[in-house]
Order: structure tokens, then C-alpha cells, then sequence
């Protein structure tokens, strides 16, 4: 299912969030990408919602643009990396995980414990009551570094949140089921081997000390902010918000883009979706303009 511009924007406070990254965009190629992404769902070849089966509606479909769009701005090179090789499958986990992920690929906890792997991460206290046979995927990153932040042993070096990547023609290749949940959660049915695994996200000072762990040139290692530090949060009810220090200082030290660049980017798009966003935009830069000339005359 595919949500409009116009239902996103009547869901939560869409609109101060594309307000918010418009103001954080260094640049033009950056507020053009942020434009696809925001208002499309997509840029170019790279969907983020996956043909995969998974429960979808417009919040979900929301943190599924915004938590792109932040790795955009705060994390560019990854961005680009999973837009190039069309990654957008992601599996949140601790890197306590990573020496068994390197020797047998990614298990189920019913496959390690049968197979007598240790079992190492946070996901241990989620499913003592319910040993899945299968691997929790999602088309939503926000949720993988969820995951990731599972509590576990946070005396070992490797107690630092991962998120793998993966693309929909290597998840394919595996057996795939239905999942009843109240998320975006694609499941895999025991196995996905390591060779499937297209990169792996790492806090940005962790990407050196990664690289020589799993020594594959085949698996890139990229940097991922930490969720601590991005614009935005999602509170208790699910409902996302933004960080108003964040947003100030952010939209403070960086160019604002004016109403007739924006008009110009989105040009293509249909009249009757982004009406709304415009005219809430110029209204932006009408009252900013009064408060400006108002300050000039004390």
C-alpha cells in the first residue's frame, strides 16, 4: 500500500518535520534528495518500502522517510552507499553478535540453541518465552536500530549497537514468512548466510576497529549517527517528535532555502500534493520577514 503526500500530512506533525530537515540541507543536491525522499518515498531506482509483505500505514511509512532522510543529512557517504547498491533491508542486533555472524551468517534463536551457538545479544530477553525459528527484517531503519539498542553485556568491547544491511534480491533468496506484528517486520526462516550480507552500520568511531574484525572486502562498513543525536525522537504513544535544541541550533548555522528554490525542485510533482507544503512554507518566510523588519525598527 502507497500513501500520498497529502494522508502523510495529516498524520502526527509531518509538516514540522519536513520543515525541520528542509532547514538542516547544506546544500542543493542534498535539499534535492531530501525532496524525493520526503514527498516520493523514493529517488530515482532506490524504493525504501520493500515488495515484501509487512504492515504498513502512513506513521510507519513516516518513519520509514524520516529515518533515511536523517542519514542523509547526519551520514551522506552511507546514504549514498545504500541508495548505489539498493539496500533497503535492515536487521538491527549488538556487535557482541558479530564473531558468530562472521563464523555462521545470521540464525534464528531456535537455529543457534539447537545448534548449541551462544547466544550473545540483547534479543535473549525477548524470546526466552518464544524460541522463533525465524530472523526479524524490516524496510524501516529507525525500527533495526531499535533492536539494536537491546541491552546486553556492557562490559565486552563489542557493546555497541550494529544494523546490517541487506538488498530485497539477497533476501529473496531465502524462505520468507508472514509475520502478524504491529511493526514493519519481514520474517526469515532460520539461516541467512554471511555472503547475502551487504554492509554492516557502526557508530562513526567504531568503523575502524570493525573493519579489522571482519577483515571481508566484500561486507562495506559504514558509519550510522547515533539515535541520541538525531532531530527527532518517537515518545511512548509511537508519535515522532522533534527535538526543539536540535532543530534551533541546526536551522540557526545552516542557509535557509527560499521558497522559489523549493517551488523549483518540486515542480514535477502534482499541484494538488504539495499545494499545502508551499503555502505553509511561504507563510514560514512571510512571518520571518515581518519579525525581521519589526526587529530592524527598535
Amino acid at each position: 500500500m502507497s500513501f500520498s503526500l497529502e494522508q502523510l500530512m495529516k498524520s502526527g506533525n509531518y509538516n514540522k518535520i519536513c520543515d525541520t530537515f528542509f532547514s538542516l540541507a547544506r546544500n542543493k543536491e542534498t535539499q534535492y534528495k531530501l525532496q524525493k525522499i520526503l514527498y516520493n518515498g523514493k529517488i530515482d531506482n532506490y524504493s525504501l518500502k520493500s515488495q515484501f509483505q509487512c504492515r504498513n500505514n502512513p506513521m510507519i511509512e513516516i518513519s520509514r522517510r524520516i529515518s533515511l532522510s536523517s542519514v542523509l543529512l547526519t551520514n551522506p557517504e552511507t546514504f549514498n552507499f545504500l541508495v548505489e547498491n539498493n539496500i533497503n533491508i535492515f536487521h538491527g542486533t549488538n556487535a557482541n553478535a558479530l564473531p558468530n555472524i562472521l563464523k555462521y551468517g545470521i540464525n534464528s534463536y531456535a537455529t543457534l540453541e539447537e545448534k548449541g551457538i551462544p547466544i550473545l545479544t540483547g534479543e535473549r530477553s525477548t524470546q526466552l518465552y518464544q524460541k522463533r525459528n525465524f530472523i526479524s527484517f524490516t524496510d524501516v531503519l529507525d525500527i533495526a536500530e531499535g533492536y539494536s539498542t537491546l541491552s546486553t553485556n556492557k562490559n565486552s568491547q563489542l557493546s555497541f549497537s550494529i544494523v546490517i544491511g541487506i538488498n530485497e534480491t539477497n533476501l529473496a533468496r531465502r524462505e520468507i514468512i508472514s509475520i502478524h506484528s504491529d511493526i514493519s517486520e519481514i520474517g526469515v526462516m532460520n539461516h541467512f548466510p554471511l555472503k547475502y550480507i551487504s554492509c554492516i552500520c557502526v557508530p562513526e568511531d567504531k568503523i575502524s576497529f570493525v573493519k579489522q574484525i571482519i577483515n571481508n572486502n566484500q561486507i562495506a562498513v559504514l558509519g550510522l549517527r547515533d539515535l541520541s543525536k538525531k532531530a527527532y525522537y518517537i515518545d511512548d504513544c509511537g508519535a515522532i517528535k522533534i527535538k526543539p535544541e536540535v532543530y534551533k541550533k541546526e536551522a540557526d548555522n545552516n542557509p535557509k532555502f527560499t521558497t522559489h528554490e523549493i517551488q523549483e525542485m518540486a515542480s514535477k510533482r502534482l499541484l494538488s500534493e504539495i499545494r499545502k507544503f508551499i503555502y505553509k512554507v511561504q507563510n514560514y518566510f512571510i512571518q520571518k520577514e515581518e519579525k525581521d523588519n519589526e526587529k530592524s525598527f527598535r
